[in-house]
């Protein structure tokens, strides 16, 4: 009798928990539309029509990135044979390889369209999922050919509202101080509601998140600080998609050498992207082995992923090493191949953040469990201000303890609400 008294208790425990569970989302899932309804009703919307259109200037300057691209590509199969390089490690491999359909999608980059260069951003789902176009993130949403015509009235229609990254946006600008407020540019056909004068949909509050990430974990300040000092900050990115968290950080250190590393097929989005956006500064299309690849001074340094073995080569040493979401994406022996040249190539007191999701459920990688094996420290990030962290674990890795420098301790009442929240959306 005790023993099924027993077991009933557990029962009744276990479908009481499960049904305030569910009340718990439910009202939560109340709660952020109402929020979301009272923050779109009040706020216009960014359209097509309301674009800074390209210069003729800047232009010419996605031409020029174009025609190098097309260069690295052309020469990319005899460098490799050449070399005697493993070509699973420097052809585009897993997700990235050719029948993808990505191949298309770049050609139609490199036509140097003036059409699809001024409407760059439409193009770019593939990296974070997200279509501007048909406003929402959902998978097998066909890539483009061509801007669509009469977009803005099927925008009109389509605008999604209930987008609970409008909610996480805002809710945490009222949390950060003004030089963390960042917002999209309204170029290269970047659309979505405006509020307080800044673009928000899903692209610009993934990025905005791992700079808060970042910040909270005292990292920004710390490269802050060094720009303060007169330094210039050294950055590497591997895999930055169309260069929207490269562009965020430029704006918060303006002073650093950012340094993205990725396959000329997805290199050619960053590379417009940033080196128009940042057409001011010291920006370079890295080609040639046995030239000198250290670039004083601010400004990005755009390097085809076959030619990163020139960084291992070079006296380069970074403060910050960041991939998001792609590594998980690669072959274990190309996540393997840039573990052991960031280990090598990172400052004493420099970190390495990745934020990746485990997709073995889908054939690919979970690249924590082989990022583990190259770094002595370990840290998982929580939050204390965003409600919500969309993609993926995010984490911060040395080769030297990092909690003796940071001291970052975020709170249990934060960690818990992350990790409810998480399992809700």
């Amino acid at each position: 009798m005790n023993k099924k008294l027993k077991i009933n208790l557990r029962v009744v425990v276990f479908h009481t928990v499960r049904f305030f569970i569910k009340l718990y989302r439910f009202f939560i899932l109340l709660c952020i539309s109402k929020r979301i309804n009272r923050i779109t009703n009040n706020s216009k919307y960014c359209f097509l029509k309301d674009q800074e259109p390209l210069t003729e200037e800047e232009y010419e300057i996605a031409k020029n990135v174009c025609q190098h691209i097309r260069h690295m590509l052309s020469i990319r199969n005899d460098f490799i044979d050449k070399k005697g390089m493993d070509p699973e490690i420097h052809m585009p491999r897993a997700n990235w390889s050719a029948d993808k359909g990505f191949n298309r999608l770049t050609e139609r980059i490199l036509s140097s369209d003036k059409m699809i260069i001024n409407h760059l951003r439409l193009f770019s789902q593939i990296f974070t999922g997200y279509s501007l176009v048909w406003q929402y993130k959902k998978e097998g949403i066909p890539l483009l050919d061509d801007v669509p015509k009469d977009l803005d009235s099927d925008i009109l229609k389509r605008r999604n509202p209930k987008q609970k990254e409008i909610l996480l946006y805002c809710d945490a600008l009222k949390k950060l101080p003004e030089e963390l407020c960042l917002s999209l540019p309204n170029k290269f056909g970047e659309i979505g509601y405006l509020i307080n004068g800044k673009i928000v949909n899903f692209d610009a509050y993934v990025y905005l998140e791992r700079v808060v990430l970042m910040y909270e974990a005292n990292v920004i300040n710390e490269l802050i600080q060094l720009e303060k000092a007169g330094k210039t900050p050294v950055i590497l990115e591997i895999g930055a998609g169309y260069g929207g968290l490269a562009y965020f950080l430029k704006k918060l250190l303006p002073r650093s050498r950012y340094i993205i590393v990725d396959i000329p097929e997805s290199l050619v989005f960053s590379a417009i992207y940033l080196s128009i956006l940042f057409k001011d500064q010291k920006n370079v299309l890295f080609e040639n082995t046995g030239s000198d690849l250290t670039c004083e001074g601010p400004g990005f340094t755009f390097l085809s992923n076959y030619l990163f073995d020139e960084i291992l080569k070079s006296g380069i040493k970074f403060d910050l090493v960041i991939n998001t979401l792609s590594m998980s994406e690669m072959s274990e022996n190309q996540i393997r191949y840039y573990c052991e040249g960031i280990r090598s190539k990172l400052k004493d007191n420099g970190v390495f953040f990745e934020q990746n999701l485990d997709i073995r459920h889908i054939g690919f990688q979970n690249a924590q469990s082989i990022i583990r094996e190259y770094f002595p420290w370990h840290m998982r990030v929580f939050s204390n201000i965003l409600l919500l962290i969309t993609q993926g674990t995010p984490n911060i890795w040395s080769i030297n303890s990092y909690k003796k420098r940071y001291h970052y301790n975020p709170k249990f009442i934060f960690k818990l609400r992350n990790i409810i929240l998480n399992s809700i959306f």
